[in-house]
């Protein structure tokens, strides 16, 4: 009988916890829905605040972007990585994947913005998205590719 009655904690812990995380995300996409950027940045660094790996944070701001406009993307992710700089940097990768260059650029410029007004930002990470600013550190899924093996990547077109 002890057995399953730690079975029916966890399941009901479980089943206590999830919607209270997918809530937190439905607030933010739901503020970001009805443009009010303001109360989807409070609630960002709130959510962010609370992650507890990479993966996480990664995940989450792909949720949250997925519904932002493309000019609240910057912000948002700018907000998030203050709220939690530890996973800075699984953040601004998960962000720019697959980001425009230029969506890419203004990605980094407002996080390095940001993070460069703090002293009390990790060196390591302030010195990542330097490393993005200036163009040295560009994503291996982008410089791994040839035109020849990648007709997406070419520059002429195919007849």
């Amino acid at each position: 009988m002890t057995h399953h009655l730690s079975k029916l904690l966890l399941i009901g812990t479980l089943a206590l916890v999830s919607p209270l995380s997918a809530r937190d995300n439905y607030s933010i996409r739901h503020a970001l829905a009805r443009q009010d950027y303001g109360t989807a940045l409070a609630l960002t660094k709130k959510e962010f605040a609370g992650v507890r790996s990479g993966g996480e944070a990664a995940n989450l701001i792909h949720v949250i972007i997925s519904s932002a406009p493309a000019e609240e993307i910057a912000p948002l992710v700018t907000a998030a990585v203050e709220a939690n700089p530890r996973y800075g940097q699984e953040v601004i990768q998960a962000a720019i994947e697959g980001a425009s260059p230029s969506e890419r650029a203004a990605i980094v410029s407002s996080v390095y913005f940001a993070l460069s007004r703090n002293p009390s930002t990790p060196a390591p990470l302030l010195d990542y998205v330097s490393d993005l600013v200036n163009g040295s550190r560009v994503p291996t899924h982008s410089v791994l590719t040839t035109p020849w093996f990648n007709p997406g990547a070419s520059v002429g077109t195919l007849e």
